[in-house]
């Protein structure tokens, strides 16, 4: 059992993805001072029902991720901008502290491996296309691609694109299955999403290139 301090936010953090915060409010800047004067990390977790900001603590899930901060800017206002990224999945146990800011005693959770191989093939190739498609479309070969060599860790890549548009609480629900392929399972519909609009942005991309080509014929 682990004590942890927690910051809810109205997003899910996933293991290995990149988060930045501007942090202005006072309890929360505490938070991040505290946990870059003693290096710890911090738990993300979403809410259910509420505000990021305000005296009123919103009601939280109770499996989150831990957030460990990565760069940290403070900015002229006195805002703290920093960079932080998720790194395990942790559950509440029980709440010991709501001020300043809500603290909790936590079980860190880890993954439960399991591997059908030819769904994780599938949905492997699947990724492949997608990171070509993204390259086309962005006209950039900067974009990351890595492949995922695990079932869960494929499963947290491919929900992290659906973060600004996928519904927050089936992410919720993705986030808190353990079972590698289970969670790899749960993804398939925003893998089918996300690969379909990188495809249809790619596709559009040639076109363009196409037709500038022949204007200047």
């Amino acid at each position: 059992m682990t004590t942890l301090r927690l910051f809810p936010l109205s997003t899910v953090l996933f293991p290995r993805m990149t988060l930045p915060l501007q942090i202005f409010e006072e309890r929360y800047m505490q938070l991040i001072n505290e946990c870059i004067d003693n290096n710890e990390s911090f738990g993300v977790v979403s809410i259910k029902s509420g505000n990021e900001v305000g005296e009123v603590l919103p009601e939280i899930y109770k499996v989150g991720t831990t957030a460990k901060i990565n760069k940290t800017l403070f900015d002229r206002t006195g805002m703290i901008l920093i960079e932080t990224i998720g790194i395990q999945r942790f559950e509440i146990l029980d709440i010991i502290s709501e001020e300043p800011y809500l603290t909790a005693n936590i079980k860190l959770l880890n993954e439960i491996d399991s591997l059908d191989e030819s769904i994780f093939l599938d949905i492997s190739k699947a990724y492949k296309e997608f990171i070509k498609f993204s390259e086309i479309a962005s006209g950039s070969f900067a974009i990351d691609k890595t492949i995922p060599t695990q079932p869960g860790e494929l499963a947290d890549s491919i929900a992290v694109k659906a973060i600004t548009f996928w519904d927050k609480k089936k992410l919720q629900k993705i986030l808190e299955e353990l079972d590698s392929m289970n969670r790899l399972n749960a993804v398939k519909p925003i893998m089918k999403t996300i690969l379909s609009y990188a495809e249809k942005e790619a596709k559009e991309k040639i076109r363009k290139l196409k037709a500038e080509s022949s204007n200047l014929n």
